[in-house]
């Protein structure tokens, strides 16, 4: 069983590429069902978010230090990514291409996370179909009110 906490963090991960909701979602999870540890697959889960947040906007020192933290949480913790229904290969493949990109400042393009469990496939599917709002992976979002969601003028808090 995944969380569904994990499961809106993917949807807000590929559906609407929110990576601040991502954050926000599974820091809530972290802090209030889990054990709060520091360096915990979903801390890694949460940096690779916050590293895409800062990317996408341009901040590369934000980006690179999140990106560097989160690689090295989630080299910690490949079996826990396969038991969350993605292949750990393949997610420490794209940190690591991540890493070079915002090195090189290779312009921000949006990325899939391996999902290699159907069984995941088909939860995300169908929590995608539950949101109502959006069936489809977004691929490049323009929406300024996503962007750049930390600024107070986007902020809708809960």
């Amino acid at each position: 069983m995944y969380p569904k906490q994990f499961l809106e963090y993917l949807y807000e991960f590929h559906y609407t590429r929110d990576y601040f909701e991502c954050h926000e979602v599974l820091e809530d999870f972290w802090k209030n069902k889990t054990e709060m540890k520091r360096d915990s697959v979903w801390t890694g889960l949460i940096q690779l978010a916050v590293s895409l947040y800062h990317y996408r906007r341009g901040n590369m020192v934000g980006a690179k230090k999140l990106i560097d933290r989160c690689n090295e949480k989630l080299m910690e913790h490949p079996d826990e990514l396969d038991c969350l229904g993605l292949s750990n290969r393949e997610l420490l493949t794209l940190v690591s291409d991540l890493q070079y990109n915002i090195d090189a400042n290779v312009p921000y393009k949006s990325v899939d996370l391996p999902i290699a469990s159907e069984k995941l496939k088909e939860k995300l599917q169908h929590f995608a179909i539950q949101k109502n709002e959006h069936t489809e992976y977004a691929y490049q979002v323009t929406d300024e009110r996503v962007i750049h969601r930390h600024l107070k003028e986007f902020r809708n808090d809960h």
